[in-house]
Parts: C-alpha cells; structure tokens; sequence
C-alpha cells in the first residue's frame, strides 16, 4: 500500500531523523546526502 505524503511532512520527518533519530555523524551525513539528492525522488 503506497501513501502521498505532503512535501512538507516528507521534511519533518527528514529533520526529526537527522536532529534525533541518527546516532552518528557519519549516519547523518548518509541521509543528510541521501535527502539533497535531486535524482532520488523518492526522498
């Protein structure tokens, strides 16, 4: 089952998973690249 998230949910999530959820600096590198990349559209 796929579900339409709002572009603006879609960013508080990221923010909530690189301010709290990600341990390592290293972690959050990964998602922060992960998220600005403008070829991945699922982020």
């Amino acid at each position: 089952m796929e579900k339409d998230y709002s572009q603006e949910a879609l960013s508080i999530i990221a923010y909530l998973n690189l301010k709290y959820w990600c341990e390592t600096n290293e972690e959050k590198r990964y998602y922060r690249d992960m998220y600005l990349n403008k070829d991945n559209n699922k982020f």
